[in-house]
C-alpha cells in the first residue's frame, strides 16, 4: 500500500493547543534518550567515557531543541550540517543507545541540501527515525538511505514491522510531518507490507 501524506497547513494555524500537543509530542523519544545517556553517564567510572557521554547528551539536546523549533514555527537558526554529515551524527548517536541502524549515503547525495528550511530537514529525520524505531521489530535494523533523484533529495527510512503493529500509522505525527515536509516543498511516500515499512522524504535541493 502506497500513500502520500496531504498538506495539514490548516492544523497548524491558529489552534495554540495543538501546536502545544505536537510539540510535547516530539519530545517525548529524545527526553527518554537524554535519560538513557544520563543514566549511562552516572554510571561511568572512566573520565574520558563520561566526558563523552555528556558531550552526546549536549548533541541531543540541541537537536530536540532545533525539532521542537520547528514543530513550533520558530525563525530557523543557522543552516547547519548538510544532510549527509546531519545523519551521520545521529546515526553514530543512536547507535552508542543501543539502536540498530544502518546508513547509506550515495556519492552524490554528499553536500546537497535542501534548497527551502533546512532546520525542518533535521526534524523531521529524527521524527522518522524515531518512528521506526518504536514501532519496528527490535529483531531488525533499521535502513537509512540518502541518495539524489536529478534536482530532488530523497531520505528514506525503512524496516520491518513489528507483528503487533504491521500497519502502522503516524498518529499525531503524521500532520507535523506532512506539515514539515510541506515547508520544504516537498512530499512524504510510505509503503506499507506485513513485511516491511518504508518511508520517504523528498525535497528539491538548491541548485
Amino acid at each position: 500500500m502506497v500513500a502520500q501524506l496531504s498538506n495539514p497547513q490548516v492544523l497548524i494555524e491558529g489552534d495554540e493547543h495543538l501546536r502545544i500537543r505536537r510539540a510535547h509530542h516530539e519530545l517525548r523519544s529524545p527526553t527518554s534518550l537524554l535519560i538513557t545517556v544520563a543514566r549511562q553517564a552516572l554510571e561511568e567510572r572512566d573520565l574520558d567515557d563520561a566526558l563523552a557521554a555528556l558531550e552526546l547528551i549536549e548533541r541531543v539536546a540541541s537537536r530536540t531543541l532545533t525539532r521542537v523549533n520547528a514543530v513550533l514555527d520558530e525563525p530557523a537558526g543557522p543552516d547547519g550540517l548538510a544532510p549527509a554529515d546531519f545523519l551521520r551524527g545521529l546515526v553514530a548517536d543512536v547507535r552508542r543507545c543501543g539502536w540498530r541502524v544502518d546508513l547509506t549515503v550515495a556519492p552524490a547525495a554528499e553536500g546537497a541540501r535542501p534548497a527551502h528550511d533546512p532546520r525542518a530537514f533535521e526534524a523531521l529525520a529524527q521524527n522518522l527515525l524515531e518512528n521506526a524505531q518504536v514501532h519496528g521489530d527490535p529483531a531488525h535494523p533499521i535502513h537509512l538511505e540518502l541518495s539524489l533523484c536529478g534536482q530532488e533529495l530523497v531520505f528514506s527510512v525503512e524496516n520491518s514491522p513489528a507483528e503487533v503493529d504491521q500497519h502502522r500509522g503516524f498518529g499525531l505525527g503524521g500532520p507535523l510531518a506532512a506539515h514539515l515536509a510541506a515547508r520544504m516543498r516537498g512530499r512524504i511516500t510510505t509503503l506499507a507490507s506485513v513485511e516491511r515499512f518504508r518511508v520517504a522524504l523528498t525535497v528539491p535541493t538548491v541548485s
